[in-house]
């Protein structure tokens, strides 16, 4: 097994990874090469530090990406992404890319904790990360929204005072 750094030539074959660690997993999501891509590639440009591979054989059979966010009592590392090919699980290769990737954050942010986000209700990963000491945080609450309906809702809440709501050009 080698775990190495992720270079954009590894984007192709690592969206290959992807979308076969996760097309059983969550049937809702159904993603393409080029939106697996998409999301890697904000990954390695937002912090190539901590995006790496993992090869056997010298086939990309893995990955793991994530970001290290200031935060109150040092770095946090968020919006963690890892994933493995059936071919690169139960061999060791998740454990190996996830120690690599915090002794990795560990060096360069002095990162203090890891948050995550899996599957509710799946047995693994669960089991996993509960094992290597991962544990629930019982206030909070993971929520997300469509952003049609969210800006639909909130133009009805602010339409009594829109009008002197002054919104400045973006610099794009």
């Amino acid at each position: 097994m080698k775990i190495r750094c992720a270079t954009v030539t590894d984007i192709p074959a690592m969206a290959d990874a992807y979308i076969s660690a996760f097309k059983d997993v969550d049937p809702t999501e159904i993603w393409t090469s080029e939106a697996a891509a998409d999301l890697l590639h904000f990954f390695l440009l937002a912090q190539p530090d901590l995006a790496f591979v993992a090869e056997l054989e010298g086939k990309i059979v893995g990955g793991i990406c994530g970001m290290a966010k200031p935060w109150w009592d040092g770095y946090h590392l968020v919006q963690t992404e890892i994933f493995l090919t059936p071919s690169g699980q139960r061999k060791g290769v998740g454990s190996a890319l996830l120690y690599h990737f915090l002794s990795a954050a560990d060096q360069k942010y002095k990162a203090t904790y890891m948050e995550s986000i899996t599957f509710k209700g799946l047995e693994f990963p669960s089991s996993w990360y509960t094992q290597l000491g991962f544990t629930d945080k019982d206030d909070w609450k993971v929520v997300f929204g469509d952003v049609k309906v969210l800006r639909a809702r909130l133009a009805r809440k602010i339409e009594d005072f829109r009008a002197s709501i002054t919104i400045e050009p973006t610099g794009d």
